[in-house]
C-alpha cells in the first residue's frame, strides 16, 4: 500500500491532472477492492500528515523513503491543500466501510485531488 500511496502523492504534488486521474482510473481498471483501497488511503493519509509536519519543520521520520516523500509534498503543496487532502482521505476511508464501489471512490479521490492541486 505504501508504494501506491507514494505514487498517488507524487502525482498530486506534480499538479499533473491527467497523471493523477490516470492513477485513480487504474484503481478501477486493476479491480482494487474496498479493502485494498482502504489500505492505500491509510498510507496516503499518513504521508499527507508527514507532509504537514514537515512543512512546519517538525518531521522526525526515520524511514528515508517516507522522509523524502514528506519533503516533496511539503515543497510542492501548501499546508492548506495538504490539510484539505487529508480531510478528503478521511472521508473516503470512512466511505470504504459502506456499499460503494472502489471505482466510484477512486473517481471521487481523483476529482477532488485535482481541484485541490490547482
Amino acid at each position: 500500500a505504501l508504494e501506491g500511496a507514494a505514487k498517488l502523492l507524487e502525482r498530486f504534488c506534480s499538479g499533473d491532472e491527467l497523471a493523477l486521474m490516470d492513477f485513480c482510473a487504474s484503481l478501477e481498471r486493476d479491480k482494487w477492492d474496498r479493502d485494498a483501497l482502504s489500505a492505500l488511503l491509510d498510507e496516503f493519509l499518513l504521508l499527507l500528515r508527514d507532509c504537514v509536519v514537515c512543512a512546519a519543520g517538525a518531521l522526525h521520520e526515520s524511514d528515508p523513503r517516507r522522509r523524502a516523500l514528506a519533503q516533496q509534498g511539503a515543497a510542492a503543496l501548501s499546508p492548506k491543500a495538504l490539510t484539505q487532502a487529508a480531510a478528503l482521505t478521511e472521508r473516503l476511508r470512512a466511505a470504504c466501510g459502506f456499499y460503494v464501489g472502489a471505482g466510484h471512490l477512486a473517481g471521487w479521490l481523483g476529482a477532488e485531488l485535482a481541484q485541490l492541486g490547482r
